[in-house]
């Protein structure tokens, strides 16, 4: 109860829910490999190497950014 965010596996998700991770997943692999998940560190990771992503996932991003 202290994240406060709704359904039980909200944090096991963590980055981007199974689309953005399907997306990012050979990007997360090739710029962030030492990067642990948790705590937004692979999303920082993959912003801060926002000029080195793959199509897909950098749109997949924009996207994301749009919703929120």
């Amino acid at each position: 109860e202290s994240s406060g965010s709704p359904g039980a596996g909200a944090k096991e998700k963590g980055f981007g829910g199974h689309r953005m991770r399907k997306a990012c997943a050979e990007d997360v692999k090739q710029l962030c490999p030492g990067v642990k998940a948790g705590e937004g560190r692979i999303a920082q990771c993959l912003k801060a190497q926002a000029a080195e992503l793959s199509r897909t996932c950098s749109d997949m991003i924009r996207q994301r950014g749009k919703h929120r």
